[in-house]
């Protein structure tokens, strides 16, 4: 009976981003890619992050991926995006909405020059402990400038994150 009046007196407080707190994460991914001539090609990459907490529910991702796209016609996508992510809840599970650009080329089959592109995604990460957690983070990317004939790719990457 008198918890009711200790919660009314004890105030609520909101669920926050990290503030200042760094996170490395690498993956292996799953990737489909969309190409005109090709179709639909499914290939396997690896990606790799930086987040930097920023104040209240947002953060600030830094991406680097490589995928590759085995068969008859061997594609490959280099990428690196930076931008923020929103936290829409940052407990013991996260939930965070990012939508960044970057850049992206094909160094293995040496498509050149770089593309410009914009990335959005969403990622769903438990925290095991305060330094380690697990995810993943799909992510679909959009070639806007493209001199190949790919137009984007979707990306699961299953990952593993230690807090710094």
């Amino acid at each position: 009976m008198f918890l009711i009046p200790l919660a009314l007196m004890v105030p609520a407080t909101h669920v926050r981003a990290d503030t200042n707190d760094d996170v490395l994460w690498a993956a292996p991914t799953f990737d489909i890619a969309f190409e005109r001539p090709l179709g639909t090609r499914y290939g396997a990459g690896l990606q790799a992050g930086y987040r930097r907490g920023l104040a209240d529910d947002w953060n600030l991702d830094i991406v680097a991926s490589w995928a590759v796209f085995p068969g008859r016609h061997r594609g490959d996508l280099l990428g690196l995006t930076l931008g923020p992510a929103y936290v829409v809840d940052a407990s013991r599970w996260i939930l965070a909405l990012h939508l960044a650009p970057g850049v992206f080329a094909s160094p293995w089959t040496h498509r050149w020059p770089i593309d410009g592109g914009i990335e959005a995604g969403i990622t769903l990460e438990h925290r095991l402990r305060q330094s380690a957690s697990l995810g993943i983070r799909v992510a679909y990317r959009r070639l806007i400038r493209s001199w190949d004939a790919l137009d984007g790719t979707i990306s699961a990457a299953f990952f593993v994150a230690g807090w710094l």
